[in-house]
């Protein structure tokens, strides 16, 4: 299949395919050279071995620059409808079962290129990109992609003005929260992706309420986009269509994978299990390789785990308790008439609790980096799939 170039931009994602298996998301030097992918679907990254040409040191710091911008597109692509369209039709495509085809013209032509912004607006603000390579992205971005510069400029602004009504003690990095708020739209072709990101960018600042905490930020984003006829369903920001859209995915998933059984399908559902887990919790993050070659993926090494990080820090088990007890509430709190939303979110409830047992049982096994570097595949992917396939396939 044909690949599309987007721009020739250093760390410039492009897509690989509109129908990719796995949807692939490239960083790109300057002269074309590939250096790594995002595959959003299997929540993987990949990233090319040290050249020879290129110092160890030097390696190092580039390796986390680039590492910055391609976890902020799998992060980018969470809780959002076009990465579940992605994966329905990876996963189900033999049995013709793809998006529209107006969606991967929208998402090629629009959404895109608010990906690549974000994640070159967070790339070139991170302390690992040095200030030469910062420069050496935003000189090439200004010849021959001025409509990714507009975009981050754009999207400065409305980091500054809502940081400008901050009033809390404590520092808070609202990059996510902001993200969050613009791409999860619950349909990205009537609810336009830059229709949301517009109608942040011209809020006149002095309308912003003053905020001191992240729950009062999110409160003032999800009225505006009320007030707009926009809905919000990013997990991360706990808002009610949130569940349901979440909930619609995951039961959508586990009939097709009934109702279609095949051995192909089910490699493919085992292949995505990370992307399609990390829909429900975001705590399922990237696992980072290194590769010979990023179209055969030859050879590829285990050195970097964003999960066993979490893990170390206590993180990683947290995700789910937390959204069952939002659930808790929203459950609690909804009228005795509205008998079928309370099901849905029991329902929903459920499902994590059962998902958060399987996780505990597994990734309580979890050997760290210090075991797993340096091999070919997460050595709890294979549990991980086991237990999931009585969920998805054999469950009745």
């Amino acid at each position: 299949m044909s690949k599309l170039k987007m721009s020739k931009i250093e760390y410039n994602a492009i897509i690989q395919s509109i129908i990719n298996q796995t949807h692939c998301l490239y960083s790109k030097d300057p002269d074309g050279v590939k250096f790594a992918l995002t595959t959003v679907t299997t929540n993987k990254v990949f990233r090319i071995k040290q050249p020879k040409n290129i110092d160890g040191n030097r390696w190092r710091r580039f390796g986390e620059s680039l590492l910055v911008h391609e976890v902020t597109h799998a992060r980018s692509c969470l809780n959002t409808e076009f990465k579940r369209a992605f994966v329905i039709s990876s996963l189900f495509s033999p049995i013709g079962f793809l998006a529209e085809k107006d969606f991967f013209v929208i998402y090629n032509c629009e959404i895109v290129p608010i990906l690549e912004a974000l994640a070159i607006y967070n790339q070139i603000t991170n302390a690992a990109t040095t200030r030469e390579h910062r420069q050496v992205i935003l000189d090439y971005c200004k010849v021959h992609d001025p409509v990714c510069i507009q975009l981050m400029d754009d999207f400065n602004s409305i980091l500054k003005k809502f940081n400008n009504r901050f009033q809390g003690k404590r520092k808070i990095d609202i990059f996510n929260v902001i993200m969050d708020s613009i791409l999860s739209s619950p349909n990205p072709l009537k609810d336009r992706i830059y229709d949301r990101f517009r109608l942040l960018r011209d809020i006149p600042e002095e309308t912003i309420p003053k905020w001191k905490d992240i729950l009062e930020l999110q409160s003032f984003i999800a009225k505006c986009f009320r007030i707009n006829n926009r809905g919000i369903i990013s997990q991360n920001l706990f808002m009610p269509e949130s569940y349901e859209s979440l909930n619609y995915f995951w039961n959508y998933v586990k009939r097709l994978l009934r109702e279609y059984p095949s051995n192909l399908i089910e490699e493919r559902a085992k292949e995505h299990v990370f992307g399609v887990l990390s829909e429900l919790d975001i705590a399922f993050a990237p696992i980072i390789y290194e590769v010979d070659n990023l179209e055969t993926l030859k050879n590829k090494k285990i050195i970097r785990c964003i999960m066993s990080e979490s893990m170390s820090k206590n993180g990683f088990f947290d995700t789910i308790p937390l959204n069952i007890g939002v659930l808790d509430k929203l459950i609690s709190g909804t009228k005795s008439n509205d008998r079928n939303y309370r099901e849905l979110l029991k329902n929903l409830r459920c499902e994590l609790k059962n998902l958060d047992e399987i996780k505990r049982e597994i990734f309580s096994k979890c050997p760290g980096m210090r075991i797993c570097r340096g091999k070919s595949r997460c050595g709890l992917e294979e549990d991980l799939w086991k237990a999931m396939k009585k969920i998805f396939i054999d469950k009745g």
